[in-house]
């Protein structure tokens, strides 16, 4: 809700049909929407969709207009998916997004021309302030658009008194001014994006070495400007060091960035980038033409010349990226970073990189000794002691490998306890069981979020840091329990999930784990095709059949609020171990339901029951298999079957599990009547307190094998 906001959406409506009957609009932003109809058309024209004119290209066609729409006039909806994700992938998500980068382009086109026809720096920064707003009007008056635009209003005003510009004040005075009057902002990620790549941006320009930097960009210009050969080559390799050096701690700063919102990081993003920079004023400039040539008749066959030279480019650039992604190690997979981690990142970064040592300490040098007893500085006094001062550019450069051999420790690392979540899938079932790179999932589908593999299940597992699913289980075949899964095996075939170069960033599936009954049963038949194209191992559980730590990886046994739960068992060895107690036999069932698998997970002295949706007849019966191989059926967690539903949870499950806790995972307000008033009374009976997915969100079990903790972000009620 709160990232809707930020983006300036206050509500969304779903209807089959519309109809304007009145519109109080002002003139001017109604011109503006129909100049920007009538170019969204013109594009359409110039670049047809690909679909329908080629369908012979081995690589993915690129949707030029969509393209052009989104660059040109912030129209994003028409892009597809699979583009959108590749752009994002590739690490130029940013192009799709009107930003500072546009506008000043846009702007400081229009103030140049201006100039250049002799009109005065008044009068051309008044008409190019004025052409700003309306091009960030014309392109959805985005946060980061807003931001851009008010720093270039500032910077025309400083022309127009003759003043320079401090960017970074300018930048806080584009933030204070935006969240004052829109402080949703804060939540927009282009917003985030935006405000903190400039600032990291302009904190690298004001890092040591300024003076140096712009003498030589002096030295380059005068070169240039007089044609000396000679001189260019000669200032070639300190110009490159400086380019790339620049660009290396401009991605290192970025780097958190992309652990916290993408959860990976796209390796040849910087190359793609500088590629992209002296590109994109051949994009804006052929975009425009071959739109403006189509309105003049009398050389309208230039439009068409504009339109396939910037298709060439467009084609050309669009095929790198692919082979970009194609590369080995193309994405490196970083997880989700910690805010403490985050901070003590920046922190580092900050210190090394940024901050002016070499300024300070010529001050302190200089600063009377009186006055530094006075005014004692501890970490100057040691830097000037003579050891410090003969070896400080070798201590400097040890800091610095130190910090780059450090970065993997900011990054999300897997817990050595066990670790259970229960994700919030809407009405269905997930969940996801890891320690350490082991991870084991029980279901996880949605019927309420058709989406829920792709918005909630995959980014999850990238978040955790999770490369493969060792084993994932369906407990049975309805949509409720499998389309994550399903997602999970469409998204990523054999290909690329089995290949070691391009798998980094792919969530590959090892082994898929159906019901015994899945081998005959149709329902099933989908799974079973994705999963081998997949290529992932199918495996038929019924009774008997048991994953155990202590066992061989790849073979099975043989038939935010917390409460802390202390274990009282006496078990000596913490192990994990999965045990199937029901189906039974191998026998066809038409009720999907009555199929599902039912096991106990073990770890230690803690123990959990995963029932998918049995109905109270199959508890019976796996109550009977557990007492028959002489085990308990006690345990800490009963997971109730079929969300709640008075069908299943009889009394007797409940009295024989003797658990301490009841999970329910199903969807607000779900037209089931998920959880039933009969079963959340049954569990009153029984002292079990309940676990609700939909009031507690994702809910968190871990455990050492002796003692549990059960997280949420919400206060139980």
């Amino acid at each position: 809700m709160q990232y809707a906001k930020g983006e300036g959406i206050e509500a969304i409506f779903l209807a089959e049909s519309s109809k304007t009957i009145a519109s109080d609009s002002s003139p001017f932003l109604k011109l503006l929407y129909e100049i920007r109809w009538r170019i969204s058309k013109d594009l359409e024209h110039l670049y047809p969709d690909p679909e329908s004119t080629d369908r012979s290209s081995v690589s993915s066609p690129m949707n030029k207009s969509a393209f052009l729409k989104s660059l040109l006039l912030g129209e994003k909806s028409t892009l597809p998916e699979e583009e959108r994700n590749l752009y994002q992938e590739a690490g130029i998500g940013h192009i799709l997004a009107v930003s500072g980068l546009h506008l000043s382009l846009v702007g400081g086109a229009c103030f140049s021309l201006l100039r250049f026809s002799g009109m005065e720096i008044s009068s051309a920064s008044l008409l190019s302030s004025f052409f700003i707003l309306s091009y960030a009007l014309f392109t959805g008056a985005s946060g980061s658009t807003l931001r851009a635009a008010i720093m270039l209003f500032i910077s025309l005003f400083g022309k127009c008194i003759g003043r320079g510009q401090d960017r970074i004040s300018s930048l806080s005075l584009a933030i204070f001014l935006l969240l004052s009057f829109h402080p949703l902002y804060l939540y927009s990620s282009g917003f985030q994006c935006s405000f903190f790549t400039l600032f990291l941006l302009l904190l690298l320009s004001e890092r040591e070495g300024k003076e140096e930097r712009k003498l030589l960009s002096k030295k380059w210009e005068k070169a240039v400007k007089k044609r000396k050969f000679q001189s260019l080559i000669l200032l070639l390799p300190s110009k490159c060091f400086e380019a790339s050096k620049a660009l290396f701690l401009f991605y290192l700063g970025l780097f958190p960035i992309f652990a916290i919102l993408q959860y990976s990081f796209p390796t040849f993003a910087p190359l793609l980038n500088l590629l992209l920079l002296p590109l994109l004023p051949f994009f804006f400039l052929l975009g425009f033409l071959s739109v403006l040539f189509l309105h003049l008749p009398s050389v309208a066959f230039l439009s068409g010349f504009f339109a396939h030279a910037l298709s060439v480019l467009l084609t050309f650039f669009h095929r790198l990226i692919e082979i970009s992604l194609q590369l080995p190690y193309s994405s490196i997979l970083l997880g989700k970073m910690k805010l403490s981690s985050l901070f003590f990142y920046l922190f580092f970064y900050y210190v090394l990189f940024l901050f002016p040592f070499k300024r300070r300490l010529k001050f302190f040098r200089a600063t009377d000794c009186s006055k530094r007893i006075n005014n004692p500085l501890p970490f100057f006094i040691i830097l000037d002691l003579p050891i410090f001062k003969k070896n400080l550019r070798k201590i400097r450069i040890l800091s610095y490998l130190l910090f780059l051999l450090s970065v993997p420790f900011f990054l999300h690392t897997p817990s050595r306890k066990l670790e259970i979540t229960a994700l919030y899938v809407g009405q269905g079932d997930g969940f996801l069981i890891q320690k350490g790179n082991f991870v084991f999932t029980i279901d996880n589908g949605s019927s309420s979020d058709k989406q829920f593999g792709k918005n909630t299940l995959i980014p999850y597992c990238k978040a955790k840091r999770i490369r493969r699913i060792r084993y994932a289980l369906i407990t049975h075949s309805d949509i409720d329990h499998t389309s994550g899964i399903q997602r999970i095996l469409e998204e990523n075939p054999a290909s690329t999930a089995t290949n070691f170069f391009y798998s980094e960033n792919r969530l590959h599936i090892e082994n898929l784990i159906l019901p015994i009954q899945a081998r005959e049963d149709h329902r099933y038949d989908i799974l079973k095709r994705l999963a081998l194209r997949h290529g992932a191992k199918l495996l038929y559980w019924k009774n008997g059949d048991v994953y155990s730590e202590d066992s061989s990886p790849s073979k099975f046994l043989p038939a935010m609020h917390s409460l802390h739960v202390m274990n009282h068992k006496a078990e000596e060895k913490t192990s994990l171990s999965l045990h199937c107690y029901y189906p039974v036999s191998d026998l066809p069932m038409e009720e999907a339901n009555a199929h599902s698998i039912g096991c106990i997970l073990r770890y230690g002295n803690f123990s959990m029951v995963f029932t998918g949706d049995m109905p109270a007849e199959a508890e019976k019966e796996m109550l009977y298999a557990i007492k028959k191989e002489g085990q308990s059926p006690s345990v800490d967690i009963v997971k109730l079957a079929h969300h709640g539903s008075k069908t299943s949870s009889s009394p007797l499950f409940l009295s024989e599990t003797k658990g301490k806790f009841a999970l329910f995972s199903y969807g607000k307000k779900n037209r089931y009547g998920h959880p039933h008033k009969i079963t959340l009374e049954k569990c009153n009976s029984f002292g079990l307190i309940p676990l609700e997915t939909a009031k507690l969100g994702e809910i968190l079990i871990r455990t050492d094998g002796e003692d549990y903790q059960i997280i949420t972000p919400c206060t139980p009620p």
